[in-house]
């Protein structure tokens, strides 16, 4: 799932500021965005794409464009850093279920928050952990997960806490570090839930998936990604869960 570079949109941004004014090319992206059915998407004031393959988009990579044209467009400059769910689809990390329409930013230092059509900017917690993707500033893998396990519910965060375990861009020790450095903060039980469920056997977001609706229905949890062997001594094949208790031995 990893990305060799996540500032590659996988449509073009096409920027207003490209066109010169004095032509009619400007105009006619607005006009393009107004047609029914429209030919281009106005994703935000100066910033448009072709609709058509806007449809085609996974709404991860639908986010990525959004964030992509925030930076094309300046906001994420004067101390912004990408925050929750836009950094977690910035890193590759998968988040499962709707994600925002605005681009989802911290200022460290500013306290409040403030949304705009295209932007929500949060207050930052203190001692949040930061870093860069490319060279934009934004929360860590592991602040990032802390951040979605404190207000996202298990079945769309603990595919992503999987991932980041397996592919080693965080640990569980990483994560719970920063909930007890960062006392007092809602979702916090939430969060240590989730991230103590984590488990780097996990091998796709569908098997995580799966583990949490186990999770929440108070499902015995099964062992994973078990070889089976025959009586032979021959590889049987692989099975992703095993219930040990309900008689298996191979």
């Amino acid at each position: 799932m990893g990305m060799t570079n996540p500032w590659d949109s996988p449509i073009t941004i096409e920027l207003t500021r490209h066109h010169d004014c004095t032509r009619p090319g400007r105009a006619s992206l607005a006009r393009s965005a107004s047609l029914r059915p429209a030919q281009r998407l106005r994703l935000r004031p100066g910033a448009y794409v072709n609709a058509a393959q806007w449809r085609t988009l996974f709404p991860s990579q639908a986010h990525r464009v959004r964030v992509i044209a925030a930076l094309q467009c300046g906001d994420l400059h004067e101390g912004a850093a990408l925050a929750r769910e836009s950094a977690a689809v910035m890193h590759g990390i998968p988040v499962l279920g709707a994600l925002p329409d605005q681009v989802q930013l911290i200022r460290p230092g500013r306290r409040g928050g403030r949304l705009t059509p295209t932007t929500r900017t949060l207050t930052a917690p203190a001692g949040v952990a930061l870093g860069l993707i490319g060279s934009v500033s934004a929360t860590t893998p592991a602040q990032t997960l802390v951040d979605l396990a404190r207000r996202r519910d298990l079945r769309t965060v603990l595919p992503g806490i999987d991932f980041a375990l397996r592919t080693g861009m965080t640990s569980k020790a990483e994560m719970l570090d920063l909930l007890a450095t960062q006392r007092s903060r809602a979702g916090n039980a939430m969060a240590r839930h989730a991230i103590e469920h984590g488990d780097e056997r996990s091998e796709s977001p569908g098997e995580s998936l799966s583990r949490a609706v186990m999770i929440d229905n108070a499902i015995p949890l099964p062992d994973l990604q078990h070889t089976v062997i025959s009586t032979q001594g021959e590889i049987v094949g692989r099975v992703d869960f095993v219930w040990w208790d309900g008689g298996f031995r191979g």
